[in-house]
């Protein structure tokens, strides 16, 4: 600021006042504080304007990084922090409560003015975020919904995806359907199931098998397990795209032909399922709205738009996209 000072020959105090945007100053005035600070190459001290105004214009973000539909999100959240210049601060945990906690804790060090957080657990209850809920630090989760711990939630609408996916196949006029679930300790998983199971029982003559396992991940041997158990099966819902690409390439090594013999949907969109030969019909969950939603929604709430103890709930489109691993049934 003593720079510019010197350039322009006016006060600190009003410069300060014309950076921070803070009481009356002459456009003139103004637009000279603005010029000299751009060809000097000013740059305002965050840390310093976050210890005086208590805004650090940062937002934690974990979310894990390790497949596509999360990184998706990511650039949904990463790209709309920018337009509002925050940062975000990516952290993950591992497949713990304990390294999830200590992340978290990391996080309110940084002094962050929001979370946005895909939980590991469904089941977390209140007191695993009772540090967050000490500071009134807003929180949106993405994905899973935690129905014990009233935080504004954002996630695709998993219930009408998997009814698109089912009806989809009842409407190629097949009657063994299955479902080959995810793990039902997270609710996408859980929803989707149940979305399955409903559509099913709106048809009489179709009968609907779900699996004993769960698969979420590409698992060959389970799904070559899951098919030889159900040779009656002529199409199957994959609780996500991987186990549906784990499926295809089971029914290979059975001798069955995708879609011929056996039918297939997926669920995420992913970009493997494009890749694969035949490519595979699936439902795209639009990752990238989820995130940009997910910071709507916490700005809601750090801009005092909606009232602290007020829980909101977004849900984003589900789309059916129909490839050629789905066909009508030769049986």
């Amino acid at each position: 600021m003593k720079d510019i000072a010197r350039d322009i020959g006016v006060s600190i105090t009003t410069i300060s006042r014309v950076l921070h945007n803070k009481g009356e100053i002459g456009q003139a005035t103004r637009e000279k504080v603005l010029k000299s600070a751009e060809s000097l190459g000013y740059r305002s001290n965050l840390l310093v304007d976050g210890m005086r105004t208590g805004r650090t214009k940062t937002i934690g973000v974990m979310i894990p990084c390790d497949e596509g539909f999360f990184t998706e999100i990511i650039k949904g959240i990463h790209n709309s922090l920018i337009q509002k210049d925050y940062v975000p601060i990516l952290l993950w945990p591992d497949h713990t409560g304990k390294s999830e906690r200590e992340q978290i804790h990391r996080l309110i060090e940084q002094r962050v003015e929001g979370i946005i957080i895909r939980p590991i657990e469904d089941e977390a209850q209140k007191d695993y975020f009772m540090e967050i809920f000490d500071r009134g630090i807003p929180v949106v989760t993405v994905d899973r919904n935690l129905p014990y711990v009233e935080f504004n939630f954002v996630a695709s609408d998993d219930y009408t995806g998997s009814s698109l996916a089912t009806e989809h196949l009842i409407s190629l006029g097949h009657k063994n359907i299955a479902h080959l679930k995810g793990p039902q300790f997270a609710s996408p998983a859980r929803i989707r199931k149940k979305g399955f199971e409903d559509t099913i029982a709106k048809y009489p003559g179709v009968v609907g098998t779900v699996s004993e396992n769960e698969l979420f991940y590409y698992d060959l041997s389970k799904a070559s397990t899951f098919l030889e158990k159900n040779p009656q099966i002529t199409a199957v819902f994959a609780a996500n795209d991987l186990a549906a690409a784990a499926v295809c390439d089971a029914a290979g090594g059975l001798g069955l032909k995708i879609p011929d013999n056996l039918s297939v949907i997926g669920y995420g969109n992913l970009p493997l399922g494009q890749w694969k030969y035949p490519a595979i019909s699936t439902v795209n969950q639009f990752p990238c709205e989820i995130g940009r939603s997910a910071v709507q929604l916490l700005f809601k709430q750090i801009e005092g738009k909606i009232e602290k103890k007020a829980v909101e709930t977004i849900l984003t489109k589900a789309e059916l996209i129909i490839r050629q691993s789905t066909a009508k049934t030769h049986k």
